[in-house]
């Protein structure tokens, strides 16, 4: 499974390099750190369901899984 960080990164570059990451790695299982940011969680959850993609987060809302797609 391919991880991308966003943890600590400024919220206005975070939508751009996720956008980046799943295009680039397109039809596999992803992870992405969001660290406890509630607004990170929100532009990964948002940019997934704009991707039509399936996703769950993890219990303690630190990493979202982008399922296989």
């Amino acid at each position: 499974m391919l991880t991308l960080d966003l943890h600590g990164l400024r919220h206005e570059d975070a939508k751009r390099k996720l956008e980046l990451f799943i295009n680039d790695h397109w039809g596999k299982m992803l992870k992405v750190i969001t660290g406890n940011s509630s607004t990170m969680q929100s532009i990964v959850s948002s940019t997934a369901q704009f991707y039509d993609l399936d996703f769950t987060r993890c219990p303690l809302g630190t990493y979202i899984i982008i399922k296989s797609h």
